[in-house]
């Protein structure tokens, strides 16, 4: 067991620095403060990070820490920690590690027994679960789901179960993939996209998945709040296929066209949907 008490020595200090997530104010008070403090700060990507520091006209050394050079820079921070250095680091939006690099740098400084000082700040995933209506306790972040499809499933596949509320970060050019694999994998649940948060154009898209899965293409990075499984409104895959056909039909396509529809979104062969439809529908 460790006990570290970061504020009463004189040891060098790694500090994590939240940043603004969309507007710039959304920044501490304390944080520009530490910005200010430190010998060199390192950032994920340079180019955005210098914006942040010219708006607040902070002058101060900038190297990159991202995740194909972290290797090296974390050798690069721990020599700057053990010459007495204060040093910062920064993503290039929101908190520090949250999906983000910098564990590699935090883990090697605690072992090396310097003070590691993460500051209060923006996150986009607590600002969206506050807003989206969903049940905010228990939760589960899960960050970035994997890339492609057939893992992506798998991955949902052990989370599929998990009773609390899931939140998912995703890039604008996967948001339709992944919404369509969660509709496939958890079914029909309460969803929130959370788009854009703190900027002009911030947005907060609810209802289910089955009604996000066709949204069309949306710019800017994006929180996913989906609400967590419930045994008391699980219904069997036939009577979910029923309920889709008949909820289609309903908006006007014809019995054939709903089949078609139903069987492109399940990865399932129409006549597997006819069947299951005709054997389960009720007069």
């Amino acid at each position: 067991m460790d006990r570290h008490s970061n504020y009463y020595n004189e040891l060098p200090t790694l500090y994590l620095i939240p940043t603004p997530i969309g507007n710039m104010e959304d920044i501490t008070i304390r944080a520009l403060s530490i910005l200010k403090k430190v010998d060199i700060l390192f950032a994920e990507d340079t180019r955005v990070s210098i914006k942040l520091l010219n708006y607040y006209n902070v002058q101060i050394p900038l190297k990159s820490y991202h995740e194909h050079n972290k290797a090296t820079q974390t050798d690069v921070i721990l020599s700057l920690l053990k010459e007495g250095k204060t040093v910062g680091l920064v993503s290039d939006a929101g908190m520090p590690l949250m999906s983000d690099p910098g564990f590699e740098i935090v883990q090697a400084s605690i072992e090396a027994g310097f003070n590691v000082v993460s500051l209060p700040g923006p996150n986009a995933a607590l600002t969206g679960l506050a807003m989206s209506g969903i049940k905010p306790h228990p939760f589960t972040f899960y960050g970035f789901l994997n890339p492609r499809s057939s893992k992506r499933q798998k991955e949902l596949e052990l989370l599929k179960t998990r009773t609390e509320t899931l939140l998912f970060y995703e890039a604008p050019h996967r948001i339709k993939d992944t919404l369509y694999d969660l509709y496939k994998v958890f079914g029909d649940r309460k969803a929130c996209i959370a788009r854009e948060i703190s900027k002009k154009f911030e947005e907060m898209i609810r209802g289910t998945l089955s009604e996000l899965k066709d949204l069309e293409e949306l710019p800017g990075e994006m929180v996913i709040i989906v609400s967590g499984y419930d045994s008391a409104l699980e219904v069997t895959e036939e009577v979910a296929i029923v309920s889709r056909v008949e909820a289609l039909i309903e908006e006007g396509l014809s019995k054939n066209e709903a089949f078609k529809k139903v069987a492109s979104e399940r990865g399932l062969a129409k006549s597997v949907i006819y069947k299951e439809y005709h054997e389960n529908h009720l007069d």
